[in-house]
């Protein structure tokens, strides 16, 4: 089995499209660098811990199709991000359409991670739910590039491409987000008086 992690994904895809022996494993290797990122981002967005698995998956249901099909002109992670934003709008207007309970989803960041990484930070269930519970002080739009910087880790230009928005725009929103959650989070990190 080759090492894949030295090309970049515009030859990955290209690779996946080809066919060949080797396409699990090229698709392995995209699979590979975005899957926790973007579970990551499906978590934080999701209230349902089970939504944000199958949204996961179907995310990559589109792009295994899409690839199928020959399009090679996919620019991941842009491409990926905006089915699971897609996903993830779909999936909540449904739950609002069929009246169930929907509670709207709140995110945090790193913020608190600078001393946890990625991986505990998935699995630090108590730790999402703190971040959406002090995440309520953001907009809508806010919150949705709050998540896509701290939970799925974007640059700024990547998340201006999805957005539509300048990067100017979510230099300044991703600013005014950290200050309200961290001022959200102050009491939760304070030491109890003796």
């Amino acid at each position: 089995m080759s090492d894949f992690s030295k090309y970049n994904d515009e030859w990955l895809i290209a690779q996946i499209c080809l066919g060949g022996d080797n396409r699990d494993s090229v698709f392995n290797e995209i699979y590979v660098r975005y899957s926790k990122r973007l579970y990551l981002y499906c978590r934080s967005k999701c209230e349902d811990m089970l939504d944000a698995e199958d949204i996961h998956q179907e995310i990559w249901k589109f792009f295994f199709e899409a690839v199928n099909q020959g399009k090679e002109n996919i620019q991941l992670p842009h491409y990926l991000f905006g089915i699971a934003r897609n996903l993830i709008y779909q999936n909540s207007n449904k739950k609002r359409k069929s009246n169930l309970s929907f509670v709207e989803n709140k995110h945090l960041d790193m913020i608190i991670s600078k001393h946890t990484n990625l991986e505990s930070l998935i699995e630090n269930n108590d730790l999402i739910q703190l971040v959406k519970k002090v995440s309520t002080c953001l907009s809508e739009k806010q919150k949705d590039t709050f998540y896509l910087k701290w939970f799925a880790d974007l640059s700024n230009s990547e998340i201006a491409e999805i957005t539509g928005d300048s990067i100017d725009a979510i230099k300044q929103r991703n600013y005014r987000s950290l200050i309200k959650i961290l001022e959200s989070l102050e009491p939760f990190f304070k030491e109890p008086e003796q």
